[in-house]
């Protein structure tokens, strides 16, 4: 590992830290919180997961352009092939919610729609964690995607079997059938981590100066990331018997209107 990279991985440690200390995070992991909380927890990181990772392919293929516009050739072709491995990944999160949907009303007489949830707007924190991606890809520094990609697939890696594991215990093992773009990600990412990893380490060798640049980038990325979760977490608290809660007024509007 080239000293470039040890300093980008201690400058990243803070963020790291915060993201793994989060108080959502721990409430999901702990053995006492209601199953149902649990449930209801991931029928909203779903519906809510779909307007974060339906962009991706284009940010890619978008920071893909850039790089070689900027003489960053061999990057660009990089980012292209990862690009297309990205292709479809959030049709795997809209099939989730339709399955829980159709999974928590065959239990409960309080019902949800599933296209009403993926209708939603997108939550403060997934508005910022798309805003983030869309200011790099088109700063000046589009090269810094490797390092947003390098953060964010590094969390399934970390938390994806211990929070699967958790639902399984509190949910059966047929909860299975309802995580589809979580544990494929677990396994994914493993390739996509070592890809990023590996270009990101041979581009701060490259462009050593660049790390107080990215690092920044990097810890912004996983703050709306880490925001999203005690939106998702908060979301069924909010509501009494664990009814649906009210919409939104401005989805509420909108559909008024449909």
């Amino acid at each position: 590992m080239n000293p470039g990279f040890q300093d980008y991985e201690k400058k990243m440690e803070p963020a790291r830290q915060r993201f793994a200390t989060n108080p959502a995070l721990a409430s999901i992991l702990a053995p006492a919180t209601d199953a149902e909380l649990l449930e209801l927890f991931l029928l909203y990181f779903s519906s809510l997961g779909v307007r974060m990772t339906e962009p991706v392919e284009g940010w890619i293929r978008e920071a893909a352009e850039r790089c070689e516009a900027i003489g960053l050739a061999d990057i660009g072709r990089s980012l292209r092939g990862h690009a297309a491995a990205e292709s479809g990944h959030h049709l795997m999160m809209v099939a989730d919610t339709r399955a829980l949907v159709e999974r928590w009303n065959s239990r409960h007489d309080h019902h949800y729609d599933a296209d009403r949830l993926l209708s939603r707007p997108p939550s403060p924190g997934a508005r910022h964690y798309i805003q983030v991606h869309e200011n790099v890809i088109r700063g000046q520094t589009p090269y810094a995607q490797l390092a947003l990609e390098y953060e964010i697939e590094m969390l399934p890696l970390r938390y994806g079997p211990p929070l699967v594991s958790q639902w399984v215990s509190r949910l059966g093992e047929e909860i299975l059938g309802c995580l589809s773009f979580i544990t494929e990600h677990i396994e994914l990412d493993v390739g996509h981590t070592k890809f990023n990893s590996k270009q990101l380490e041979k581009l701060i060798e490259r462009m050593p100066d660049s790390v107080p640049v990215w690092s920044p980038l990097d810890r912004r990325s996983l703050t709306p990331t880490a925001s999203s979760w005690p939106t998702a977490f908060a979301w069924p608290k909010r509501t009494t018997s664990h009814r649906p809660p009210p919409l939104e007024k401005d989805e509420g509007t909108r559909m008024r209107d449909e």
